[in-house]
């Protein structure tokens, strides 16, 4: 049986090392990288002036706060949260559709928009899909010009 020398170890694993450094730098060129992960995504259809309000009701319910909220075009809404462990929520939510300059927002209707959701710095796909059906859910609450409904009992509610 031949004996394996150090010598002979040493080369194994630095070609090893080097196969898997390649593979990491090749696989970093296509767009994809091993250290990120991607949030969950999903369809809703709502108001799209009912969205901070339904993002400030799911996130009241599962524990976070919302740090920030910003507009970085017509298109988009972005909201920093960050969970009672500290971990950072990113929510961004998309419109289909551009904004109808003859209709004001309140009276615009029902609209289809991209809810996509990250939690912690490596997702956590349990606790995006949940915070995404409650943002969802919200918001099939207010569809409708000038419609209101309290939050869900099981939501607790501030001040319950």
């Amino acid at each position: 049986m031949p004996r394996i020398t150090s010598k002979q170890i040493t080369r194994i694993i630095v070609i090893g090392l080097s196969t898997s450094t390649l593979m990491g730098c090749s696989s970093s060129n296509t767009g994809g990288s091993l250290f990120t992960i991607e949030g969950t995504s999903s369809l809703a259809t709502g108001d799209w002036n009912d969205v901070n309000a339904a993002v400030q009701a799911a996130a009241q319910h599962r524990e976070m706060i919302v740090e920030t909220e910003s507009q970085p075009n017509p298109k988009t809404l972005q909201f920093s949260l960050l969970t009672v462990r500290s971990e950072p929520v990113t929510v961004t939510v998309t419109r289909t559709s551009a904004p109808d300059p003859s209709a004001r927002l309140s009276q615009e209707g029902p609209i289809a928009m991209n809810i996509e959701v990250k939690v912690g710095r490596f997702g956590d796909s349990r606790r995006e899909r949940e915070l995404i059906d409650d943002i969802r859910s919200r918001l099939g609450d207010l569809v409708g010009p000038f419609t209101t409904k309290p939050l869900p009992e099981s939501w607790g509610g501030w001040g319950g």
